[in-house]
């Protein structure tokens, strides 16, 4: 089940499964730069990847996955 909560009080979803563009991912942390614009850190599949510079309209997209 994909919960309605949105990805905006990030601190609150480290260690969580996420929906993240598409695909189940570990969320290790998410957090607004000085520009305003996000970097997204996760595990995915066994690998750790960064996503920079992400607007605040995508970052609401995030969908915590719950059993």
């Amino acid at each position: 089940m994909i919960s309605k909560k949105t990805l905006d009080s990030s601190n609150l979803w480290v260690g969580l499964w996420i929906k993240w563009r598409g695909k189940k991912v570990h969320l290790i942390s998410a957090f607004a730069g000085e520009d305003g614009l996000y970097q997204v850190h996760y595990e995915y599949k066994g690998s750790v990847y960064v996503d920079l510079d992400v607007p605040e309209n995508e970052i609401s997209k995030a969908q915590i996955i719950e059993d």
